[in-house]
C-alpha cells in the first residue's frame, strides 16, 4: 500500500501540473477532497454511521480539526501552490521529508525514542531525497546537448 501511495503521489505530481496552472489551488482542493469523500464513503460509511459522535469530547474535535485543517488542507494548498512553479521532483522532497520532521518533533517532545528502525527509515528517506535532487529535468538534459 505504501508503494502504491507513493506511485499515486508521483503520478499526481507529474500529471496534474498543467491542471494546477489552469485552476487555483482552492478549486483543485475542493474537487480533490470532494472526490476522495465520494470514493471512500463505501469503505468508511458503515464505520461513520456506527460511531457514537456525541461521546467524542470537544478536545478530540479540536485536535482532529487542527490536524485536518493545518496538517492536511493547508499542506495541500502549499504543495499545489508550489507545483505551479517548481519541478515535481522538488515538490516531492517535501513529501519525503515529512516523516523525518514528524520523528524529530516527537523525539524532541519526548513522545518516542529514536530506534534503529527509525535510523534506517531516515537513511532511506535521505537516499530518496538524494535521488530526487540528482534527477535532471528534460529541459536540463536538452540544454546540456546544445
Amino acid at each position: 500500500m505504501c508503494v502504491a501511495a507513493q506511485m499515486s503521489f508521483a503520478l499526481y505530481l507529474s500529471l496534474y501540473r498543467s491542471i494546477l496552472k489552469r485552476y487555483s489551488p482552492i478549486t483543485m482542493s475542493k474537487w480533490m477532497f470532494t472526490w476522495a469523500t465520494i470514493l471512500l464513503t463505501p469503505f468508511l460509511g458503515s464505520h461513520a454511521t456506527s460511531t457514537d459522535w456525541q461521546a467524542v469530547s470537544l478536545k478530540t474535535w479540536l485536535e482532529t480539526g487542527f490536524v485536518v485543517f493545518f496538517g492536511t488542507y493547508i499542506a495541500y494548498l502549499c504543495m499545489q501552490t508550489a507545483q505551479r512553479t517548481l519541478r515535481p521532483t522538488v515538490v516531492s522532497i517535501y513529501n519525503y521529508m515529512q516523516p523525518v520532521v514528524a520523528v524529530s518533533v516527537s523525539i524532541a517532545c519526548g513522545m518516542c525514542l529514536f530506534t534503529w528502525k527509525q535510523a534506517v527509515a531516515v537513511v532511506l528517506v535521505f537516499s530518496g531525497v538524494w535521488l530526487v535532487i540528482k534527477s535532471k529535468s528534460r529541459r536540463d538534459m536538452e540544454s546540456k546537448h546544445c
